[in-house]
């Protein structure tokens, strides 16, 4: 199914799944889709898995049960993480307009 959405630039991953682990999941990710901020669930407060998977790049991690206010948070750092370039360039361009407000 990930190789069907280019676009995909936000993705929340669960350390324990039924039929892999979030590892294998994580190095397909970084592989498909080199982009996307990765956010992490684990239901364990000290999970190894999920920091481990922090140093291989991905953006956060979340422990179950979590905030919704925290997860929103994430969410939305995560999101803009994946739009900075987009940003930049939109400003780039913007600077090198000739329309000058004075």
């Amino acid at each position: 199914a990930l190789n069907k959405h280019d676009d995909i630039g936000l993705m929340l991953l669960d350390v324990y799944l039924p039929d892999t682990t979030g590892i294998k999941l994580y190095d397909y990710i970084v592989k498909t889709h080199a982009k996307a901020s990765v956010i992490v669930f684990t239901a364990f407060e000290e999970n190894n898995v999920a920091r481990s998977l922090i140093h291989k790049g991905a953006y956060d991690y979340i422990n179950k049960p979590y905030e919704l206010n925290v997860l929103i948070s994430k969410l939305l750092k995560g999101w803009l993480r994946y739009q900075l370039p987009f940003l930049d360039r939109l400003e780039s361009i913007l600077i090198k307009s000739e329309d000058k407000v004075t």
